[in-house]
């Protein structure tokens, strides 16, 4: 009885601190599972991993993936397939890797942690670099 207790007072305190305007949030699409309307497209590649930022363009027809050591330009326009559009390469740098390998620290490459629009023709992206973050602004391939 007391653990249910705790449990109940654990809901109402979660759901007290909760913003009241996003409790009435909803979903701008939704779909049941199942659903005719959606057909669920897949990417993959076996060169990239740790996808892990996503980026939708404003016009919904590029997605922008941040991975280690890439950032992927995927064509999500068509609704039954998912293609490369361009792929840009950006490791940590070898003395980055060398100095984070001989620290013991795991996860020595550059995982893409922030991508965001700058402005219209350009991504603002920051990537971990072996313990030395970095940020770029680069042209987005979807002008």
């Amino acid at each position: 009885m007391a653990g249910l207790f705790r449990i109940w007072i654990f809901k109402v305190l979660l759901l007290g601190s909760m913003d009241p305007s996003q409790a009435s949030l909803r979903p701008r699409m939704s779909f049941s599972q199942g659903s005719s309307e959606r057909l669920l497209s897949i990417y993959h590649s076996s060169v990239v991993k740790n996808t892990s930022s996503l980026l939708l363009s404003t016009d919904a027809d590029t997605l922008f993936v941040g991975a280690q050591d890439a950032l992927l330009s995927l064509d999500v326009s068509q609704p039954d397939s998912i293609t490369l559009k361009d792929k840009l390469e950006w490791a940590a740098s070898p003395q980055n890797m060398k100095t984070c390998t001989v620290a013991s620290r795991k996860d020595c490459g550059n995982f893409i942690s922030i991508l965001q629009f700058f402005n219209s023709t350009h991504l603002y992206v920051c990537g971990t670099n072996a313990y030395k973050p970095q940020a770029l602004i680069i042209v987005s391939s979807n002008t």
